[in-house]
């Protein structure tokens, strides 16, 4: 990782570092929650449509969207790329 900041005499100085393991994962790949997420709640959605008024069927509303955007993504990268 590259580093760009000027110093106390207004100097331009560039640095170079490497994150420990965690923490580059983490810089890395922190968009893929979101990214799952924003798929999950896209119009169509079944947690959006779907009223439920038992915690039961919210859970199961949430584990169908999850896998519904799964099988997408899987679609997507093993057939769309071909």
């Amino acid at each position: 990782t590259h580093r760009i900041y000027h110093d106390d005499n207004g100097n331009q100085v560039k640095t170079s570092f490497r994150y420990t393991p965690p923490f580059a994962n983490h810089f890395a790949y922190r968009h893929a929650v979101d990214d799952h997420n924003n798929l999950r709640h896209q119009t169509p959605s079944i947690e959006g449509t779907w009223i439920t008024h038992r915690w039961t069927d919210r859970v199961f509303s949430f584990l169908i969207a999850i896998t519904e955007v799964n099988a997408y993504l899987i679609f997507r990268h093993f057939v769309w790329t071909h």
